[in-house]
């Protein structure tokens, strides 16, 4: 047993009871027919029953499938089972707690989760869309960004997801538009672990450690990568790894380019392009996405947190860095109204509000 920052969304269906986490996604590497993973992505699906068994699609024989619902039931409630396990003078259920939803969560989406977390034993919930909550992050982390941001300019937040790209456009007054691409950094994790033959673990740590989106990498790296099926340890350079993440990148962006154009928003985006999630960290992400959008592009990174700072000083963490930000500034202003409506409108305004004052 040890702590994480991070909660993977894996669920292993064992006979037991459902494990999460990175247990769930080790075991699931052993016996795929037991793990259920991309519940969100399933979730707000509005072609399908949300509320039926039916994953994993692939399950064995036997094995009792859940439901989307269900998956992020068992997610939920681990997180709150060990935060009482941690802060036990402290009790979960005495706390309003913040639940963000990708962007693509349609009203039906929002309402599962809602009932999901209730059903996890969840009270007082707030539900916040994960770009808006990183865009005040990096709201936070540039205090001069009525400088950047004129009056009126309309600014996108790309949240690259492990299962899916969150794209919101934001004004001073409103979120003007919301889309999800089914393509996040769980796809560029496959790709290398595919391309270089090794363990999808491993293959998370090499992306993360030495992955780059830029082909002309000319410093010579080489990287130890562990073999599958009994194969030996071999070494592969950094410019091969560039040229497995490089067009599954250029593709997120490219698709986010497109849903841009299909709306008529590329022309009028003033303040450009803010970066968030785990793919923004890796090594010449922005520099990609300011070819393929020919605009500038600004990565989220959060600051001003006190505890682990390095650990979470990463775009990887700019929503959860973002909520608490958001959480605070509302225990501030005694504010303890539900913005959770479909495009919560507004909430941009009552951002920039608190920023203000605050930072």
């Amino acid at each position: 047993m040890r702590e994480e920052l991070l909660l993977p969304s894996f669920l292993f269906l064992e006979q037991s009871g459902p494990i999460v986490g990175v247990l769930a996604q080790r075991k699931g590497l052993e016996i795929p027919g037991r793990l259920v993973s991309s519940a969100k992505s399933w979730l707000s699906h509005a072609g399908i029953d949300r509320t039926a068994q039916i994953l994993p699609p692939t399950a064995l024989e036997g094995i009792a499938k859940v439901s989307p619902v269900d998956a992020s039931r068992e997610y939920l409630r681990h997180l709150r089972v060990a935060w009482d396990a941690k802060h036990p003078e402290l009790p979960f259920a005495q706390h309003q707690v913040l639940v963000t939803v990708p962007a693509s969560f349609d009203a039906v989406a929002r309402d599962l989760t809602q009932k999901a977390a209730e059903e996890a034993g969840y009270r007082n919930i707030v539900l916040l869309e994960e770009p808006q909550a990183a865009f005040y992050a990096w709201i936070e982390r540039n205090p001069d960004w009525r400088e950047q941001v004129g009056v009126g300019d309309l600014i996108v937040v790309i949240d690259i997801g492990g299962g899916t790209t969150d794209l919101i456009v934001f004004n001073d007054d409103n979120v003007r538009h919301t889309a999800s691409i089914g393509l996040g950094g769980r796809n560029v994790t496959n790709d290398l672990a595919i391309g270089i033959r090794t363990p999808l673990e491993r293959a998370e740590e090499i992306k993360r450690s030495h992955g780059t989106c830029l082909r002309a990498v000319t410093d010579g790296e080489y990287i130890p990568v562990p073999g599958v099926g009994g194969r030996e340890e071999r070494e592969v350079s950094r410019a091969v790894l560039a040229s497995i993440i490089e067009p599954r990148m250029r593709e997120i962006f490219t698709l986010a380019l497109r849903e841009l154009q299909k709306n008529h928003y590329l022309d009028t985006l003033g303040a450009g392009i803010v970066l968030t999630g785990g793919c923004a960290r890796l090594h010449g992400a922005a520099e990609l996405a300011e070819q393929v959008f020919g605009m500038p592009v600004k990565v989220g990174v959060p600051k001003g947190v006190g505890g682990l700072v390095d650990a979470v000083a990463s775009p990887a963490h700019a929503t959860g860095v973002g909520l608490v930000r958001y959480g605070a500034a509302r225990l501030a202003n005694g504010r303890d109204e539900d913005l959770g409506s479909d495009r919560m409108r507004g909430l941009f305004k009552k951002m920039s509000e608190w920023v203000r004052q605050y930072v």
